[in-house]
């Protein structure tokens, strides 16, 4: 997965997580910290293991803990990384909270670690969800509450998801009801539930979604946006997306734009899938592989334009995401290319803003691959600005746009521009006029020595410019 601020990843590679921060001096991935058993090694290992399985895990926003199932065993560990000595320290054992040793649960943290929700399976077929909040006395997680069977589905093959808002007080869960492996019962279709949580640590059911079509996998990826009052919901059968926006007047969700929206291509057999939602939540993205490798992977997205319409955003090329690990760079090794790979996409997380996501792949037999792309400006989007997608002022002054683009795609005016740093030979090459430059705030000075026509200013007697 990939932080907030899409500076560190964490990584499974079967025997371990490990860590990487990037370094933008030099502009590439390094490892970080040393796992507890590791010593002065700074091996970037936050966990270890002997088993040679996928490694159920999550990471805080902030990076800074990691909760991981201890393969082999039926106990959950927390990390955190001490920042005096560069350790990856397990802080606690869950112990005794999931009912395999060899596959894992869905696990969670709200956006700062605060919160802990872990979503597993009973021997009862049934999902369960325990609530833990971080106790800063005992530097430790206090369980709040449990909830048995939440979804109200009994299936030994089915797909269980959890998410949260950024404080921890609204969650969702999922339940598909079975798998593309699987029959799925013929009772009903998969559900999401929506929660709130109250300050004691009360829960109360907001909402429940469904889909009208059975056998449909509704729920198979879902994702809230930081405010919680959007939800993306993937139903991968039916080739289908399900935005969902809450309305606190009427208190119910509909579909943003009035509509679902489709798969990439429908006539396609990539039935597994992850979805991401943006802080905002008008953006996602959308990466489908095949884990019966008749398919290559892809990965697009879909953003909201002003009139609460979603646009596409083309298939990975170039168009809209470049690497940012020089451009070219496998994160972890070489020989590996976009979509070259049916089981491209089968790791796939994004940044709050949705402006660098980590998107890679993880077969059973291969260690994983991955790039980090981040955004840059899509020609054929001229009718959206960076900020009204939802990237920050500060992060559009790291995409490397042209003038052209700084000035009329990035949504900032020239006062914000110039508080920014950029100076005046570049608003001047992207557009802006002089007038505009001096009535933001840059000196004569600045303007002569970009300018080599100061003509405007000059007739323009308000100026006071002789």
């Amino acid at each position: 997965m990939i932080t907030s601020n899409g500076q560190r990843v964490f990584i499974d590679n079967k025997s371990s997580i490990t860590c990487y921060n990037y370094n933008n001096t030099d502009e590439v991935w390094q490892k970080y910290g040393a796992n507890y058993t590791s010593g002065a090694t700074k091996d970037g290992k936050v966990v270890k293991t002997t088993e040679n399985v996928k490694i159920g895990f999550n990471a805080n926003k902030g990076g800074n803990r990691v909760v991981a199932h201890n393969m082999g065993t039926f106990h959950i560990d927390i990390f955190e990384i001490n920042i005096k000595t560069m350790v990856w320290e397990k802080i606690q054992t869950l112990e005794n909270i999931e009912y395999s040793t060899s596959s894992s649960g869905n696990y969670v943290f709200d956006f700062k670690g605060d919160n802990l929700l872990i979503y597993v399976n009973d021997s009862n077929d049934q999902g369960n969800l325990h609530y833990y909040a971080f106790n800063n006395t005992t530097h430790s997680y206090d369980n709040k509450f449990t909830i048995n069977n939440i979804s109200g589905i009994t299936n030994e093959n089915t797909i269980r998801n959890v998410v949260t808002n950024k404080v921890g007080t609204i969650f969702a869960i999922s339940d598909t009801n079975g798998n593309t492996y699987q029959s799925v019962n013929d009772n009903n279709n998969g559900t999401v539930k929506i929660y709130d949580v109250d300050s004691g640590y009360n829960y109360t059911l907001r909402s429940t979604l469904t889909s009208s079509n059975d056998s449909g996998l509704f729920g198979d990826s879902i994702s809230l946006n930081l405010n919680g009052d959007r939800i993306v919901i993937s139903e991968p059968i039916e080739g289908a997306l399900y935005p969902y926006s809450y309305d606190s007047n009427t208190t119910s969700w509909s579909l943003i734009g009035g509509s679902s929206l489709d798969f990439f291509d429908l006539s396609s057999s990539r039935y597994n899938n992850i979805v991401k939602m943006n802080s905002n939540g008008d953006a996602f993205f959308i990466s489908e592989f095949d884990n019966n490798d008749n398919e290559n992977g892809v990965f697009y997205g879909y953003y909201q334009d002003n009139s609460n319409n979603w646009n596409k955003y083309e298939e990975l090329s170039g168009n809209f995401y470049e690497t940012i690990d020089n451009s070219s760079n496998n994160l972890l090794g070489s020989g590996f290319s976009f979509t070259n790979t049916s089981h491209f996409g089968s790791i796939m997380s994004s940044s709050s803003q949705g402006n660098r996501l980590l998107i890679g792949s993880n077969d059973s037999t291969n260690d994983i691959n991955g790039f980090i792309i981040k955004l840059k400006k899509d020609p054929t989007a001229s009718n959206q600005s960076l900020t009204s997608l939802g990237v920050s002022d500060t992060d559009i002054i790291k995409l490397e746009l042209t003038p052209q683009e700084l000035v009329g795609d990035s949504g900032l005016n020239t006062s914000e521009l110039k508080n920014l740093g950029v100076g005046a030979d570049t608003l001047l090459t992207g557009g802006t006029s002089e007038s505009d430059l001096l009535d933001s705030g840059f000196g004569l000075g600045d303007i002569v020595s970009a300018s080599n026509d100061l003509s405007s200013l000059v007739s323009d007697p308000s100026n006071n410019v002789t």
